[in-house]
């Protein structure tokens, strides 16, 4: 009698139930609050399904599925309804399930096959019911457990509760986030079939939420509820070990993933709220999607210890890449930033601080003595141990997310996107690790992108519309060649131009008495070398996206520069820079650029030479008046200087200027302090090698111009200065103001009059000055610049439109450029 009772009672409930779900099902009723009660219903009723003896006469259960089946071919195309998807699904599940329950792991399976289902079936955009295949895990739950001795582990209900609240709070969420789905087609599972990159994004942690959510609400209504017939106590195969190990490396798995994407997230924003903000945004979550199918990936093929370890390390370099480029550079990092690893390790002197290295050999000594303390237990973790099942979820994800990566209307729909632009926009815009993974997967077309029409007649029909005669004539007052002086001074750049501020010196008296002009600098705050390149080339940045310096990218041949041309008319080509040789790959790149000799630090005495941090203009121009007395031949020395590289803050004591300014702070006016010292000396040390030469009976032609503005801020600051003194007219779009990289120029000569330019131009612009300046014999595609500059005496990416491709003029240059850095050199033959 009981028996029968318990019977009724469970199909009343079931039928109840499953009417409802029905009827939501049928009326398609799309709200957020009926879309879980239906999601708790469902899976209920299948649970119910599993764990409940239903017994029929096998005849009339065929023939109720070949009805259902029917009934599923003939609604298809309009509508798939849960009774009957319900029906079809349970004759299967009965079917299969008594054939595979023996086989190991079927349970862990089944939720696999169920999220890669789903997962499959969006990207491949099949409009196709996976009701059956996606909700079997809690049918199969239901089975598994209606048999099964019991027992009580401790601490169950504690684990199952935490694990039902997140999983029903991550759901909630991922609904409300979604766009367009609906009870019928998604959140059941009936049918699927969506375009939008939203859903696509979301659905996978749907199924992993709803399959968690449905089991723990489902396990415990079977626990402690007189619903079903069932033991008091938990099921023995529910061991409590196996249950933690699997729900700590979970939660390690997802904690390590979440941390690396915040944290990246972070160092771009720079705000917590902010990145909190982002992370649960669908691009964050696409970020989380991603790495976690490299992470899964790693751990199928070796194991879950030294995954994550390989993981953390790797995510920790890119991030702190990333924090030290957004710090310094105010730009993200690049994937061929590896160049730079070196030179960041060189320039970090600077700001290494005592607290710094104490941080860091503390945290060395503790992770040192994890190491000893626990080292068979961190062998034992580490040891490689490939865990195969998982590789076919590692497999299926990873393909996924890079068919949702490849297709734009996807990521349109994200709000994501490739795009030419190199910069911290587009970091913003898809993520930090997504972003990374558009420029490494498309790294050939930063950093090679070859013109279509390039061809050696190509290049010599333009080589020929350029050519002119360029024979060397003697030059004015004397038979002998002009040395040939090029300074590029580091930050170099007049602080005068600040309102509210004033100075207890004259900082730039020689400055305002020689200047000739201002260039546009294709850099803020650093990249020296790039300016540095365009100034020795007379090529451009322009073509190339912004992060790329083609000192570390480009140049790995002999590539013509004015230090090649200036060689060829017998000249001796010197470089000076006082810092390491190494540095931006200089010990390298100097002698494909046509130098005869590099001096670096070594040929300074660190000791008495220093001022500040680096060597002193002023002993930078001591060598430079060394170097052209050596002997009589003409010199071409292209000399950087060190001693204005930042930072600026307590550098100098006692400080030769004082700035003042009621809106700087202390720091803030110690900075500007220390900056103005150091361009005092600079402009000393001008005068000084003007002062020099112009006593000399040699003829002698000195450019000097600075690389880029200073970044003026403490210690990450790259503006902090700037915006306190309103220097910048918007400073919501910096990075389009042409204040932003203007520097001055100077020009002098003790033998011929210098013009002053008419316009800011480029650095490139500086090469065909000198050549023309030498009055040599020069190539004929130098010429270009002199084309350019009569409508676009400065290309900078930050400010000029790329639109200015389509122009003939721009586009042959970019052909000339295509054709010295990577073609075959036919200008050269």
């Amino acid at each position: 009698m009981k028996k029968q009772q318990y019977k009724l009672k469970i199909n009343t409930i079931f039928m109840l139930l499953f009417l409802v779900a029905s009827v939501i099902d049928i009326v398609k009723i799309n709200n957020a609050k009926l879309i879980l009660a239906n999601t708790l219903i469902s899976s209920f009723n299948i649970f119910t399904l599993g764990v409940t003896r239903f017994n029929s006469d096998k005849r009339k259960g065929l023939t109720l599925l070949a009805v259902n089946v029917l009934f599923l071919l003939m609604t298809f195309r309009d509508n798939i309804y849960s009774f009957n998807m319900f029906i079809i699904s349970f004759f299967i599940w009965r079917y299969i399930t008594p054939k595979i329950i023996k086989f190991k792991r079927v349970f862990l399976t089944s939720i696999v096959v169920s999220f890669l289902a789903i997962y499959f079936f969006s990207i491949v955009n099949i409009n196709i019911p996976i009701f059956t295949i996606v909700f079997y895990p809690i049918y199969l739950f239901g089975y598994m457990i209606r048999d099964v001795k019991l027992q009580k582990p401790k601490n169950q209900i504690k684990i199952i509760l935490t694990i039902l609240i997140i999983s029903f709070l991550a759901l909630v969420v991922c609904i409300l986030k979604s766009r367009g789905l609906s009870i019928t087609e998604n959140i059941s599972f009936l049918k699927f079939h969506t375009k939008r990159g939203e859903n696509l994004v979301l659905l996978p942690y749907i199924v992993l939420f709803y399959i968690s959510f449905s089991l723990s609400v489902n396990y415990l209504i079977y626990r402690y509820t007189c619903l079903f017939k069932a033991n008091k106590y938990a099921f023995k195969d529910l061991n409590i070990k196996i249950l933690n190990k699997y729900i700590l490396n979970f939660v390690i798995f997802f904690s390590v993933i979440f941390i690396l994407v915040f944290v990246g997230e972070y160092t771009i924003r720079g705000q917590l709220l902010t990145t909190a903000k982002s992370i649960i945004s669908l691009k964050s979550i696409l970020n989380i999607t991603f790495l976690s199918g490299v992470y899964l990936a790693l751990i199928s093929i070796i194991n879950m210890g030294l995954s994550t370890l390989i993981i953390i390390i790797l995510g920790s370099f890119l991030i702190l890449g990333n924090f030290i480029k957004i710090k310094f550079f105010d730009e993200p990092l690049y994937p061929w930033d590896i160049y730079l690893i070196k030179n960041a390790l060189l320039i970090s002197g600077g700001y290494i601080s005592t607290k710094i290295i104490t941080i860091a050999v503390a945290v060395a000594v503790v992770f040192l003595f994890i190491i000893i303390k626990f080292r068979k237990a961190v062998v034992r973790t580490l040891k490689p141990k490939p865990v195969l099942y998982l590789l076919p979820i590692a497999l299926v994800l990873n393909i996924a997310n890079f068919m949702i990566t490849s297709r734009d209307d996807l990521l349109s729909d994200l709000g994501m996107g490739k795009s030419w632009y190199v910069g911290k926009d587009e970091v913003l815009a898809n993520g930090f690790f997504m972003q990374n993974f558009f420029y490494a997967t498309d790294l050939k077309m930063y950093l090679d992108d070859k013109p279509k029409d390039y061809s050696e007649e190509k290049i010599s029909a333009i080589a020929e519309s350029l050519a002119s005669d360029n024979t060397v004539q003697a030059t004015v007052n004397s038979n002998k060649k002009p040395n040939i002086v090029m300074i590029m001074s580091e930050s170099f750049w007049d602080p005068t131009q600040f309102d509210n501020v004033s100075f207890s010196k004259d900082i730039n008296k020689n400055l305002k008495q020689y200047q000739k002009g201002k260039i546009v600098s294709p850099v803020f705050g650093g990249g020296t070398a790039n300016v540095e390149f365009e100034a020795l080339t007379g090529l451009s940045t322009y073509f190339t996206n912004p992060g790329v310096i083609p000192y570390n990218a480009y140049l790995r041949r002999n590539t013509p520069s004015i230090a090649t041309v200036l060689k060829n008319n017998d000249y001796k080509t010197i470089a000076i820079h006082p810092n390491d040789g190494e540095f931006y790959n200089r010990n390298k790149v100097y002698n494909y650029l046509g130098f005869d000799k590099f001096i670096d630090i070594s040929g300074f005495n660190k000791n008495t030479d220093n001022k500040g941090l680096n060597i002193s203009d002023d002993k930078l121009v001591d060598k430079i008046l060394n170097t052209l007395n050596e002997d009589n031949n003409p010199k071409f020395i292209f000399a950087v200087t060190m001693q204005n590289h930042d930072p600026y803050y307590d550098i100098y004591n006692p400080l030769e200027v004082t700035a003042k300014s009621d809106k700087l702070n202390d720091i803030e006016t110690s900075i500007l302090s220390n900056y103005a010292s150091g361009i005092y000396d600079s402009d000393k040390a001008l005068g000084k090698l003007i002062d020099s030469l112009s006593k000399s009976g040699t003829p002698t032609i000195v450019y000097y111009f600075g690389d880029h503005l200073p970044r003026l801020g403490y210690p990450e600051g790259v503006y902090d200065v700037y915006n306190k003194l309103d220097y910048f007219k918007d400073i919501n779009n910096i990075s389009k103001d042409i204040t932003n990289y203007e520097t001055p120029f100077v020009a002098w000569s003790n033998y011929k009059e210098i013009k002053s330019l008419d316009t800011p131009i480029s650095p490139a612009q500086i090469a065909l000055q000198v050549l023309k300046d030498s009055n040599v014999y020069y190539p004929s595609y130098f010429n270009i610049l002199d084309e350019l500059r009569k409508d676009y005496p400065y290309l900078q990416n930050n400010i000029n439109s790329q639109d200015l491709l389509n122009e003939k003029v721009i586009s042959d240059y970019k052909l000339i450029q295509y054709d010295l850095l990577f073609g075959k050199q036919y200008q050269m033959k």
